[in-house]
């Protein structure tokens, strides 16, 4: 038996429950065994379990978008039995079983190898939100923007692609601005992970011109919407804004003017459907980017009995930070 949060839906009501009995034969087999040793809590897998129909198509339904652990037994010559694993995004938690489950099979296409200095635990503090960030800061560094060439804002600051960012940028020498809707509970934490201002949404200006003074070498942005509109008239000349995410709004309003007379440019990131080999790259590299304090003060590690109460603090946000599933 393992145990497992599982979705169910029950003629047109939904159901989230946590298991302890549930039969090893009750998961998708895929062509690799993990026993998982952590999970984590990301706002995609809190509305899952909040608001299933949302996120999830098939029941009855294992979520968790993200897991870390070691291989029990694979089909795939390139994995052996113990070897520490991670697995995020191509579907797992939406498409197929994931990682709210002590076991969990997997497509070994989907699977990367931790590197020695990376912990199960670690790997989960930084999860698909960390492997988002460094997806950024990778584009960012291609672009050769330089830590001498001024501040970089971050949207969306609190939560866990805007906290880890932070904490890689700083650790990297970059002067970094964090913007959040939280700011006065969030204001001594952003700082502590290397943020050198701290500035609510209605400190940052909501001039509608479409050019206005040129504050930012790169925006790394969380929330799209108004604020993503703002911001881009204040990048620098040839500076960038590299944007994942939608929390505010998927809508953005803006004209050709930055793009056309500075010279910035708009990069998407996606970390779900990323090829296999560059987040082996991030992984490798995760360790010696990040600043040692973020691995202890930016996460709190939960059972995943207490998942469902803190889906429902996550959706109102109430959680700063990551939250690390213990299995």
């Amino acid at each position: 038996m393992i145990s497992a949060i599982v979705l169910k839906k029950i003629n047109d009501l939904f159901e989230a429950e946590y298991k302890t009995n549930v039969n090893v034969d009750f998961l998708n087999v895929e062509d690799t065994l993990i026993e998982v040793e952590y999970s984590s809590l990301n706002y995609k897998d809190a509305l899952a379990i909040t608001a299933p129909n949302k996120i999830v198509k098939t029941f009855p339904f294992i979520p968790g978008i993200d897991l870390a652990g070691k291989v029990i037994e694979s089909n795939n010559k390139n994995f052996s039995k113990g070897d520490r694993v991670v697995s995020t995004g191509y579907g797992l938690g939406e498409k197929y079983f994931g990682g709210f489950s002590s076991r969990a099979y997997v497509n070994s296409a989907y699977i990367c190898k931790l590197p020695t200095n990376l912990s199960t635990k670690e790997a989960m503090s930084i999860g698909t939100a960390g492997l988002t960030a460094l997806l950024c800061i990778q584009s960012l560094l291609k672009e050769n923007i330089k830590p001498n060439d001024g501040p970089i804002a971050i949207t969306g600051a609190s939560g866990g692609v805007g906290s880890s960012s932070i904490s890689i940028l700083s650790n990297l020498g970059y002067d970094v601005v964090a913007i959040t809707s939280r700011k006065e509970p969030n204001q001594n934490y952003l700082k502590q992970l290397g943020a050198s201002k701290v500035y609510s949404l209605n400190e940052i200006s909501n001039n509608q011109k479409p050019l206005n003074k040129q504050l930012w070498s790169a925006v790394i942005d969380c929330v799209g919407g108004e604020i993503l509109s703002n911001l881009l008239t204040e990048i620098k000349y040839a500076g960038c804004a590299i944007i994942c995410g939608l929390a505010q709004s998927y809508k953005l309003n803006t004209t050709v003017m930055p793009f056309i007379l500075r010279g910035i440019k708009l990069i998407g990131i996606d970390s779900v459907y990323q090829n296999l080999q560059s987040k082996q790259n991030c992984w490798d590299n995760a360790k010696k980017l990040f600043k040692e304090n973020y691995f202890q003060d930016n996460m709190k590690v939960i059972p995943l009995s207490e998942v469902l109460s803190y889906s429902e603090d996550l959706i109102n946000k109430k959680v700063t930070g990551r939250l690390v599933i213990s299995l």
